[in-house]
């Protein structure tokens, strides 16, 4: 009571109040926040906290720790911390995003120094009259297609079309002459090496405009003469050299073939493999051609510049582009896709200004949107202490949007319902009804909502924890304000604002201009007749569909939530991710068709793909587990926490290691590497040939005490040799990558007094695979078998495990396990939510069977669009939950407060009262997400089709399949119904018996709504309106007419 005076006497304080904590917030985000960084928008997509993933990082501090020391063989990680799938199975020469020397290129003397190289290279080259270079993966390129559906690129026509389509697009850039690589002796841009070129070199043209059909055809006979051996040399690219004449595996190449290595590189590089293995001779469907660019970061001001030109002249087309600079284009394409965010808004906008008819409340809630986003991220900043910020953060607020414009139309849509009841409250009264009443719908949405987002935290991927910490706690923070704010603007809006500035109040315009009042006088009339339609079709259509048509309701999407779930559950089922690839943007975009497409469908880039290293067998020792700092902050790495029992300098940790080299080697997955030697996979079995040697060395020097040795070597004389043999290898002039495996062996610390841990590591015949079932039984094996071996162990070695390439397989795993859990936790959550709101356990069952059957038939058609279970997908469907079980709540507590006793005139009652406003709530989300399908950044796109599938679906089967479950086998009366205890005053047993607070009956059945179809009008349509109550009656006295005829009918 005390609060509802306060807001009822100082509503504009509460308001300023608010607005000066979001000042403070922003003045603490401006001067102390972290400003988001997107630069590399992969981070964080990883799992911490699993066994599998403090393996890996322990692994990796390890080697980033001991690589100072001076006894250590390689001084910098093999491979960066997280990056091992990028190393295995993106290309060999370049990374898929960044391009190869990328990392190289952090400020513009990095980029001139890659330039001068390949400059510097060009310039001793035959050719140089002609090409700088060979083509290589390190260069840009493009990608053409003809306009033409089956038309042969490999015309003198299309070749030309090419050259001129480069020349226009690419080459007349004002940033082309800047980032070119130029010939040595000219110093001019140096020619693309694309098909048109080759034929002009092959026929003494100084140009592919020179080029005929004649010079085509030609071309195309020395290739078909040169394909069958390219087939058997297309791994040799020395011998398509002229140079590689005398070499004995390249002697049957004809010297034809030789020539400029242009057949190879037609071959292997700027035509598909259709064409290049013969299945379609004569025929190329893509040509590649490599631009003089190096592909880094230096070509993103000339893709800014090509990028709004048109790809086409009509002959052929450029279909893909790979300049190396995905992800450093990703941050641009942030900032102008929220153009298409700002669409939606102001769709939103319009929608609610038409609803509440105040350009003031329009105006507050958007304010209020703004204030719990900024508020949220304080407290994600400084109270949680997160200082990591994904930019699938961003997607919150969009969800925001439509979460509190629907909070906004429960509010409105309470007040206008109360004001409507002449002379039934007091001012006073009307705010405390609507308060207590709006402020429970809210809270029921509120919460399954921010619990949805909150169960994603159960998942070990850093990214998904981050979203669920931030999405949960932005939905929370919006519904108190809301709780605050919207009361106190409703307040001030019908106090102050109404009354100067009322919307779609043609009289209040009659004496300001006769053409103002002549428009609103046609709006207003618009308004009203919308208003109509809408009453008429939520209040008598609707209803008939669904009782008529019921049976068939529930055999159609009954059958159709069966059908879902054998989809997802069975075949083909929503399959883990299959590409490392990092998609960022949509399908359709230039770099992501390279990525995914094209990528398969040229010979080199299939090279590269294949090129992966066999997956490693490495077995540590000296490392018990890593002491997390901040698992939210991928960055944070932690720190090591060492094995202070272990000793390999022990005869027992001596003998014990050489045997289980060993037994390592017995293992079915164990890759003899035959003809090679390396000295340190098992540095025991070199180390003791090391110590049985002579005493006498070639100069008679005498090596005591390191030789001559029986095994196992005492602890002393152990580690006083160590300290000789390692800088043997490390300083031996015959030592080379094919001798010795730079992260296996002993590893010492920064002190080098003593080894700190040991790793075994052998190669196996598993080849890296993206396959989650072969990934899970290698690992599942090894693991096993690395296990049982090591019981048997010395105590000094008995903490020791198992790790490979894993990082992604450990993803894989983290999302495939994380997703069920969350989608358990959500769905716990809202079936008692839905117990609580409702508690009837009939219609609490009904919905919890609605919800289930419409997320499966989302994820279903999720899965036949062909989405994968990546990171993003999998807290939409977790999300998918809290979203779903709304409309199916609004229509079971609309169920349960009707006055009626038979069923199905109690499940119309229901659609009439909540139909309309749980329509327009599935309208508005609705747009939302359409308004986001021309986004170019994938994440918005995804979320645009995810809110508008399950927001389809959701209404489709609240409306049809919920209400026509409730029409046949309903709790008829009190049957099921449950009560909280009340704490009141005992009334009369007459009172008990016939009250019916009509008021209260009418409130909260309102509450019950989301948002509502047009239903209020101004003043000077009062006329009109009461003709129209005829028609908006209360369910109760409305059914007693044509409405009640029809449920006797059926």
């Amino acid at each position: 009571m005390c609060c509802l005076k306060i807001l009822l006497r100082y509503p504009y304080m509460i308001l300023i109040v608010i607005i000066l904590l979001g000042v403070a917030c922003f003045l603490l985000i401006f001067f102390f926040a972290k400003i988001p960084d997107f630069h590399d928008p992969k981070l964080g997509f990883e799992a911490r906290g699993t066994e599998l993933s403090k393996r890996i990082l322990a692994y990796e501090l390890l080697l980033d720790k001991t690589a100072s020391s001076p006894m250590t063989l390689q001084k910098k990680t093999f491979y960066k911390a997280g990056e091992w799938n990028n190393q295995l199975h993106d290309d060999a020469w370049q990374d898929n995003t960044t391009g190869v020397y990328a990392h190289l290129m952090d400020d513009d003397d990095d980029l001139d120094d890659f330039e001068e190289d390949l400059t510097s290279e060009s310039g001793d080259s035959d050719d140089t009259e002609f090409f700088c270079d060979a083509p290589r993966p390190e260069y840009a390129r493009l990608v053409f297609a003809s306009s033409v559906e089956g038309d042969n690129l490999f015309s003198s026509a299309n070749l030309k079309s090419m050259c001129r389509l480069e020349d226009d697009i690419v080459r007349s850039s004002s940033n082309f002459g800047s980032v070119c690589i130029r010939s040595r002796k000219t110093r001019r841009c140096c020619r693309s090496w694309s098909l048109g070129n080759y034929v002009a070199l092959l026929n003494n043209k100084s140009s592919c405009y020179e080029i005929d059909d004649l010079h085509v055809q030609r071309v195309l006979e020395l290739v078909d003469e040169c394909q069958p051996y390219f087939q058997t040399h297309s791994n040799v690219p020395h011998c398509w050299t002229q140079e590689s004449e005398m070499d004995l595996q390249c002697t049957n190449i004809p010297e034809r073939c030789r020539e400029h290595s242009a057949a190879y590189s037609i071959l292997y590089y700027l035509t598909d493999v259709e064409f290049a293995s013969g299945n379609h001779p004569s025929h190329v469907t893509f040509a590649m051609s490599f631009l003089p660019v190096a592909a880094s970061v230096g070509a993103k001001e000339l893709y800014y510049d090509v990028e709004g030109r048109l790809f086409s002249d009509g002959m052929t087309k450029i279909v893909a582009i790979n300049f190396g600079i995905k992800q450093e284009v990703f941050d641009q394409y942030l900032m102008t896709d929220m153009v298409w965010f700002s669409i939606a808004l102001f769709g939103v906008i319009i929608l609610m200004w038409v609803y509440t008819a105040s350009l003031f409340i329009t105006i507050m809630t958007n304010v209020l949107i703004f204030l719990s986003v900024e508020i949220s991220f304080c407290l994600y900043a400084f109270v949680f202490q997160i200082h990591f910020f994904p930019f699938m953060n961003l997607l919150v607020v969009v969800i925001l949007v439509g979460i509190g414009v629907d909070d906004v139309f429960i509010y409105w849509r309470i007040w206008y319902l109360g004001k409507s009841q002449k002379n039934s409250m007091t001012f006073e009264k009307l705010v405390a009804t609507t308060l207590k009443h709006a402020t429970l719908s809210v809270s029921v949405t509120s919460l399954t909502t921010a619990v949805a987002f909150y169960s994603s935290y159960v998942s070990s991927v850093t990214v998904l924890r981050c979203f669920a910490i931030f999405a949960g706690t932005a939905v929370i923070v919006n519904f108190v304000l809301m709780v605050l704010w919207m009361p106190a603007v409703i307040i001030v809006n019908e106090k102050w604002w109404s009354s100067h500035c009322p919307s779609f109040n043609h009289e209040f315009f009659q004496n300001k201009a006769q053409i103002c009042s002549y428009f609103c006088s046609i709006l207003s009339k618009i308004f009203v007749a919308v208003t109509c339609c809408c009453g008429q079709f939520f209040f008598s259509i609707l209803p008939c569909i669904v009782l008529k048509l019921r049976y068939l309701w529930l055999v159609l999407l009954g059958t159709l939530g069966i059908g879902g779930a054998v989809i997802v559950l069975y075949y083909p089922r929503l399959r883990l991710p299959s590409r490392n690839e990092f998609q960022l943007f949509a399908h359709e975009h230039l770099f992501e068709v390279y990525d995914f497409k094209m990528k398969d469908i040229f010979y080199f880039e299939r090279t590269l793909k294949n090129s992966s290293l066999p997956m490693p067998i490495t077995v540590m020792w000296g490392v018990e587990s890593v002491r997390f700092g901040n698992s939210l902050d991928p960055l944070d790495k932690g720190e090591l926490v060492f094995d202070k029992k272990f000793d390999i300098s022990t005869r027992e940790a001596q003998k014990y290691l050489l045997k289980f080299c060993t037994y390592l080697r017995n293992s079915k997955y164990y890759l003899p590497e035959a003809g090679i030697i390396r000295l340190t996979n098992c540095f025991m079995e070199n180390f003791r040939i090391y110590m049985k040697r002579s005493c006498r060395s070639v100069n008679k020097t005498s090596l005591v005490p390191c030789c001559g040795s029986s095994f196992p070597i005492g602890k002393d004389i152990f580690n006083y040799c160590i300290r000789e043999y390692i800088p043997l290898l490390t300083e031996s002039t015959l030592l080379s990558p094919f001798l010795y495996n730079p992260n296996a062996g002993l590893r010492f610390d920064h002190n080098h007094d003593k080894p700190v841990a040991v790793i075994v590591e052998f190669s196996s015949s598993q080849q890296f695979s993206l396959n989650y079932s072969e990934m899970r039984d290698f690992f599942s094996y090894i693991d096993e078998f690395v296990t049982t071996e090591l019981k048997s162990a010395p105590d000094e070695l008995k903490n020791g495990w198992f790790v490979s390439y894993l990082s992604f397989y450990d993803l894989q795993k983290s999302i495939a396990e994380g997703t069920p859990l969350a989608i358990g936790v959500s769905v716990s959550v809202a079936l008692a939510v839905a117990f609580m709101t409702t508690l009837n356990v009939l219609i609490t069952f009904y919905s919890m069977l609605t919800i289930t059957a419409a997320i499966f038939v989302t994820v279903a058609i999720l899965v036949v669009i062909g989405w994968e279970l990546n990171v993003l997908e999998s807290v939409t469907i977790s999300v998918a939950v809290g979203l779903s079980i709304d409309y199916s709540l609004h229509h079971g507590m609309a169920y349960r407060l009707s006055p009626e006793l038979d069923r199905r005139a109690r499940a119309v009652d229901a659609m009439q009262n909540i139909g309309s406003p749980v329509a327009m709530a599935a309208v508005t989300t609705f747009l939302v997400g359409l308004s986001l399908m021309p986004s170019t950044i994938l994440a918005y796109r995804q979320l645009g089709v995810f809110l508008m599938i399950v927001i389809s679906v959701s209404w489709t089967y609240a409306t049809f399949f919920f209400q026509s479950l409730l029409m046949v086998v309903g709790p008829k009366g009190g049957f099921g119904q449950l009560h909280w205890p009340r704490i009141a005053c005992k009334r009369s047993s007459y009172e008990q018996k016939h009250h019916i607070d009509k008021t209260v009956y009418t409130m909260s059945d309102s509450t019950l709504s989301s948002s509502s179809a047009m239903n209020h009008a101004n003043s000077g349509e009062t006329q009109e309106l009461e003709q129209l109550a005829e028609h908006l009656q209360p369910p109760s006295r409305h059914l007693e007419g044509k409405d009640l005829k029809m449920k006797q009918s059926s």
